[in-house]
């Protein structure tokens, strides 16, 4: 199944989605876990891996919609400013960190728009795909998380995504 940006009912419906399969596509890209926990499919038209784990799975989207929860807090400028996936080593001292500056664009609804999106989260997708060709190997038994920053006045909220 090919999802694209006609799919979604709003922008955060479009940003969580994009964000959820960053992560997925972050710890297998970066071989976090194991190839075969993970299952092809499409986004964009531009394949993906999602886990199949549930654990992990149910991780990932859990914070996703701790995030989402943050874009939405004040409509018109949102209180989310980064989603970061940090990768640790064994050690748990941080050796990458994937952050994604968050943005809520306004006015995502012409047809003109919809297609110009859709062409820019192919490209990113098909970048993000072969990140590992372009950094080292991580070393053996790395771990991951998943940060959110917000603004300064934002308000602490239930951690139960965690």
């Amino acid at each position: 199944a090919n999802v694209g940006r006609r799919m979604f009912d709003d922008v955060d419906d479009l940003i969580s989605c994009v964000l959820e399969a960053c992560v997925h596509t972050i710890l297998f890209v970066r071989a976090i876990y194991p190839a075969e926990i993970f299952e092809r499919k499409k986004l964009f038209n531009v394949p993906i891996r999602t886990s199949r784990h549930p654990g992990l799975s149910d991780y990932i989207s859990k914070a996703v919609s701790g995030a989402r929860h943050w874009m939405n807090q004040v409509r018109s400028f949102g209180l989310l400013e980064r989603f970061v996936v940090v990768i640790y080593d064994a050690s748990h001292c941080a050796i990458e960190r994937f952050v994604f500056d968050v943005a809520i664009p306004l006015g995502m609804n012409t047809q003109q728009q919809d297609e110009e999106v859709d062409r820019d989260f192919k490209s990113f997708f098909l970048k993000l795909n072969v990140v590992d060709a372009m950094v080292a190997d991580l070393p053996k038994g790395c771990t991951f998380a998943v940060l959110l920053y917000t603004k300064d006045d934002a308000q602490a909220v239930s951690d139960d995504w965690t």
